[in-house]
């Protein structure tokens, strides 16, 4: 409904069971399905203007963070993302008349770098990602399926370099498989509650969920 969400309440209620990186790994097929569901229903509204300086550093920097999962403390990232998704949040809440979207290459090729390490690291590359196209002044179809976009390909590249890396062992691709069975119900309901949503109403929405 919000355009992000899955990877970051997934690895909550997984760290919880498993080790955290093993939890960010699981999530990778669900992922994968939300994306693929919610552009099959909305892959009309993708808009391409704007959004190609940030998918390339995104998919530039995804095996960087692939790398950082495997060796490093993830505690690093945190100062990064709380300015990123301030930043957002208080733009989202000003008047939307009055705010510029973001420029591509200033703001979009920085986060996207930024989102392209979260996804690699923790499979939580959404919120940057939002917090720009929320910027560009979208109607909420098109927001959505931009967004969602974006995502997939983090996730595609995500995927390969976990395989590639040896991260993404048997046993967590079934238990990832399992999960992306049920997000198909998840992420069918979530597009149902998004019509019942203004342009205006879901980007309040989304600006508070970013705080």
């Amino acid at each position: 409904a919000t355009g992000f969400g899955f990877g970051l309440t997934a690895i909550a209620i997984l760290g919880t069971f498993y080790d955290v990186k093993e939890a960010s790994i699981v999530t990778t097929l669900g992922a994968l399905t939300l994306n693929i569901v919610v552009l099959w229903k909305l892959h009309r509204q993708i808009v391409f203007k704007g959004i190609w300086p940030l998918m390339i550093c995104s998919v530039v920097a995804i095996p960087f963070g692939v790398i950082f999962l495997r060796d490093s403390d993830p505690r690093l990232f945190k100062v990064l993302v709380g300015v990123v998704l301030l930043a957002g949040a208080v733009r989202g809440f000003m008047h939307h008349e009055q705010s510029r979207p973001w420029h591509a290459y200033w703001v979009g090729a920085p986060v996207g770098a930024l989102s392209g390490l979260l996804s690699g690291a923790f499979g939580t590359g959404g919120p940057p990602v939002v917090a720009y196209v929320a910027s560009q002044n979208y109607g909420r179809f098109q927001y959505a399926a931009t967004v969602q976009l974006i995502l997939m390909v983090n996730c595609m590249v995500r995927a390969a370099e976990l395989t590639r890396q040896g991260l993404l062992t048997p046993r967590l691709f079934a238990l990832s498989g399992v999960g992306a069975a049920l997000v198909v119900v998840g992420a069918l309901l979530g597009l149902r509650i998004l019509t019942w949503f203004s342009d205006e109403r879901l980007r309040r929405v989304v600006s508070a969920m970013l705080m």
